[in-house]
């Protein structure tokens, strides 16, 4: 999800960090994982992360977009090779419903998580009417067109009696409240079966 997605001419020697800023950065709802294919008779990415698939012919890498920028580790700013393939998913998201100030989903931008108490955090808090104690996670069960009830001890989490609880992409952490006329509502696309389209950035 780049601001200007295309095939790119390879001219010279041209870096991962030089092309992202000529095709003018990440979209706002991208992922900071950067993707990198590249194909075998180029070599393979140069980067200790990098899987070789030797089927396919081809070598693959995921870049932290934050590291890349901030030159945290150089050898990341790899030089770009014929027929590379960068791609960049959408932003994963969990979602946070029923009794809170602000329904919707949050990004978890580079995290493979976000717990409980953070996620309500961003979401306001707990309205008046919050059901606390019947609290429960939504977790999508793979393979599957249904989701997986998990109860959650939101008392004990705030006490600091049991451990918080790690939300995971496509999660919904669900609040009830204690209007009878109450529903739940789930704000986006997170059906299981929906995949994540991608833009390539094309390049050679």
């Amino acid at each position: 999800m780049f601001l200007h997605p295309g095939i790119y001419t390879l001219q010279g020697r041209r870096t991962l960090l030089e092309m992202l800023t000529v095709v003018g950065g990440l979209q706002a709802n991208a992922s900071r994982r950067i993707k990198v294919r590249r194909q075998a008779e180029y070599g393979v990415i140069p980067l200790p992360a990098a899987a070789e698939d030797p089927e396919k012919k081809f070598s693959t890498v995921e870049i932290s977009f934050a590291s890349l920028r901030e030159s945290i580790n150089p050898a990341e700013d790899i030089v770009l090779q014929p027929y590379d393939v960068v791609s960049v998913d959408r932003a994963e998201l969990i979602y946070v419903s029923g009794g809170v100030v602000k329904i919707g989903g949050i990004e978890l931008g580079e995290r493979a998580s976000m717990s409980i108490t953070q996620a309500l955090a961003l979401s306001g808090g707990f309205t008046k009417d919050a059901l606390r104690a019947r609290a429960r996670v939504l977790r999508p069960v793979l393979n599957a067109k249904r989701r997986a009830e998990i109860d959650v001890d939101l008392t004990g989490i705030y006490e600091g009696k049991v451990n918080d609880f790690p939300l995971l992409p496509n999660d919904v952490l669900y609040i009830p409240r204690s209007s009878q006329h109450t529903i739940l509502i789930v704000v986006g696309t997170i059906g299981l079966s929906t995949l994540t389209p991608l833009i390539y950035l094309a390049l050679k």
